[in-house]
């Protein structure tokens, strides 16, 4: 019996071995490729922000499908509107009649942003995701023709996409060079143990910092990943032409690979744009001993999307990948084209067969060790020769296919690396395993699908993914630094950037305070990059206008605390309060007790948040005791000392010196420093002086302490110099 099970192994194996082997060799002429024609190399990859920016901005459309996306798509919109640095586009979101609820999240957004428009399919859904694109794309020509004017360039995203900064800038930089231009999809960070979930980091990383290059530079087939694609609006119009006005297949389940199959069918441009800017990134090296060292690492202009972590959903998702590239593609379009794209129409296609063959292979494997076991537990050895005699030339594939698994895995690991770092890489390899699990239960079920299909006649199903959109925490990782945001803005240059980090490096001050000590950029600047960066809206405070009563409900010991400045009423309900920076988590439910209503953050520059507090605090102390008093500013220039002209350019100055509004006046030459002493004191009901250092009591300013009057700008004055009694010089009206 032990005899005819092993004989029946050999059979097995013998299939499985070979199938291993042709597989192997496959991939071996795709990584020779990658590896002499350089694919790899920098020059090939590296792109600036400069070259970006150098190219005038076409107009773009971005087509999002969106059937019951209501959990994802206004968080989609909101930060890609913020992030993407790019002015000329338009988001068009398709939407259902019958999904009310995803319409009325893109509503929200379509509200605040004219750039976001609403599209809705005049039918129940769900249909198709092709179906939908293609509504899109027709009422994407009705508004080029109500509009007289046309976009460049269509761009295809889903619902929970988060899109590089310089993503839009890429595309703009490459069409109409290329007619279809695909960058890379990676997946979002998961943690370790997410084995279901990963096993797309190591698949999607291969294919498109590897694969998808040398596919291209063969000219073979580079299919649309359905998200980050971009097309040429003519030749993209050319296509749909040529299919009845449907670029996309309604009856396909993957419209994106096919639509690329049509672009390169034509003899059209194709281009797989895995290009990359480079980074400066503080890093922890070392195992036993941390140290944190800066380096230069590449950032690709990738799309990020989650991808499932569930086992159930992961092979429902895939499994409708291989039944329709696999298998449905074969069936309607079948062989076509030059010999490099049925090269890759057969390396696609043969995942029907490799997924079922790499289990096979497992059983096998598992039969020889059980048999190993079992031998040594009752004395009767079993050895791998039984299955694969030695110089047989089952023997010697086995043998070429373990380099071959070798050769695999070193791949593996240096892709992952790249994107993910190498503990990934390392657990890439075990993980190996489970995506042979995931594939082979996704391929059986797409096969099972398909016979069904042909059996009874009943058109295949569009199966949808649930998708999610990441938590702040994840989103944390993705956000940009300041220094690559204010370079990404055309603010600053590369050695700009690159000398204030090394600047930092010395110093261990914040990169903004760097900028604007070194007057690279001003202090405003880096508060609007700073309110872009973490999605608040700019402001700066007017002292002057903000209500007593928000400064009455929160005091000034506890604004200082919390580092906040109570503004205005943005509306009945809600209060906007200024922040130079992210406030502590407990700050708004601590706000919100103290003002009994919503409160929103605007962002503003620290030392503009600071003379806001002082100036608005002191008012409740001033306005309480006579009423409200006109303004520095205002007062000089109705004594005709001034124009509003100035007044209104130091104030803006003002913001970027932190200077108070009379030492500006005074700097630039406008006025005399005793007139605006004498206003002030005008202004406030209090005698103006001039004050000699004789004067000055030397008792009393020990007593109060040279940092507090230094602090509050005061001077204690000799009891003999006001005639008796303690007196104090101040540069401001107290509080």
């Amino acid at each position: 019996m032990a005899d005819a099970l092993d004989l029946a192994m050999r059979a097995v194996a013998y299939p499985v071995c070979w199938s291993i082997l042709i597989n192997g060799v496959d991939d071996l002429f795709i990584d020779l490729n990658y590896i002499f024609r350089g694919l790899g190399s920098e020059g090939r990859r590296k792109v600036t922000v400069e070259d970006l920016k150098a190219v005038p901005q076409k107009r773009l459309a971005m087509m999002v499908p969106a059937w019951q996306e209501a959990a994802v798509i206004q968080q989609m919109l909101e930060l890609n509107l913020k992030q993407l640095n790019y002015t000329e586009y338009d988001i068009f979101v398709g939407t259902y009649q019958n999904d009310r609820e995803t319409q009325d999240k893109v509503d929200l957004v379509a509200r605040r942003s004219k750039q976001v428009q609403k599209v809705i399919v005049p039918r129940d859904g769900p249909t198709s995701k092709a179906d939908c694109l293609n509504w899109v794309y027709q009422h994407i020509q009705l508004v080029e023709e109500r509009r007289g004017q046309r976009y460049d360039i269509l761009l295809m995203h889903d619902a929970e996409d988060i899109i590089h900064p310089l993503a839009l800038q890429l595309y703009n930089y490459l069409i109409p060079t290329y007619d279809f231009v695909q960058t890379p999809v990676f997946p979002l960070e998961l943690p370790w143990n997410a084995w279901v979930g990963a096993t797309y980091k190591d698949e999607f990383t291969e294919h498109h910092l590897k694969d998808m290059l040398v596919r291209e530079q063969v000219g073979g087939l580079v299919p649309s990943a359905g998200v980050g694609s971009g097309f040429d609006r003519d030749t993209f119009q050319e296509i749909a032409l040529a299919h009845n006005q449907e670029a996309f297949n309604v009856a396909s389940l993957t419209e994106d690979y096919e639509l690329g199959l049509k672009f390169r069918l034509a003899n059209k441009n194709v281009y797989f744009a895995c290009r990359a800017i480079e980074r400066s990134r503080v890093v922890e090296k070392g195992i036993f001993r941390k140290r944190k060292v800066r380096v230069i690492q590449d950032e690709y202009i990738a799309t990020r999307e989650f991808f499932p972590d569930k086992l159930g959903f992961a092979i429902k998702q895939r499994s409708r990948w291989i039944l329709g590239i696999g298998l449905q593609t074969w069936e309607q379009i079948g062989w076509k084209g030059t010999l490099p794209v049925l090269y890759t129409l057969m390396r696609d296609r043969k995942a029907i067969l490799t997924n079922f063959m790499a289990v096979f292979g497992y059983m096998v494997a598992f039969y020889c060790l059980g048999r190993m076991a079992f031998g040594m537990a009752t004395d009767r050895p079993w050895t791998f020769d039984n299955i694969f005699p030695p110089g047989s030339v089952l023997w010697w594939i086995v043998m070429a296919n373990t380099l071959v698994l070798a050769w695999r895995a070193v791949w593996k690991y240096i892709t992952v690396d790249k994107i993910y770092g190498p503990v990934h890489g390392v657990l890439s390899l075990p993980r190996f395993f489970v995506s042979n699990i995931i594939n082979f239960a996704a391929t059986a079920k797409a096969v099972r699908q398909y016979v069904g299909h042909r059996i009874t006649g009943e058109p295949l199903k569009w199966l949808k993914t649930d998708h999610v959109f990441p938590d702040l925490s994840v989103l944390k990782t993705y956000q940009r630094r300041l220094g690559e945001l204010l370079q990404d803005r055309g603010d600053i240059t590369e050695d700009e950037l690159a000398e204030a980090l090394e600047l930092q490096d010395r110093t261990g001050l914040r990169l903004g305070e760097i900028m604007t000590l070194t007057g690279v950029i001003s202090t405003r600047g880096i508060a609007d990059a700073l309110a872009e960066q973490h999605a608040l809206p700019p402001v700066d405070p007017d002292s002057f206008a903000i209500p007593l009563n928000l400064l009455r409900q929160v005091p000034e010991a506890d604004a200082e605390i919390m580092g906040v400045l109570p503004l205005d009423m943005e509306d009945d309900e809600t209060v906007r309060v200024a922040v130079a920076a992210p406030p502590a988590d407990d700050t708004r439910s601590r706000l919100e007790t103290m003002l009994r209503l919503r409160v929103v953050f605007s962002l503003t520059s620290a030392t503009a948040l600071e003379q806001g507090r002082q100036r608005a605090y002191r008012r409740l102390v001033l306005e309480e005791a006579s009423g409200e008093r006109d303004r520095l500013g205002m007062r000089l220039v109705s004594s005709g000392q001034l124009q509003p002209e100035q007044v209104r350019e130091a104030l803006e100055e003002q913001v970027d010196t932190g200077e108070r509004i009379g030492e500006v006046f005074v700097r630039r030459g406008w006025i005399r420093p005793e007139i605006v002493s004498e206003a002030l004191a005008d202004r406030t009901d209090l005698p103006f002086r001039s004050v000699h250092p004789d004067e000055v009591d030397p008792g009393a300013l020990l007593a109060i302490g040279y940092g507090l009057c230094a602090l509050y700008s005061l001077i204690p004055l000799k009891s003999d110099v006001l005639g008796g009694g303690a007196g104090v010089a101040s540069a401001a009206p107290l509080h």
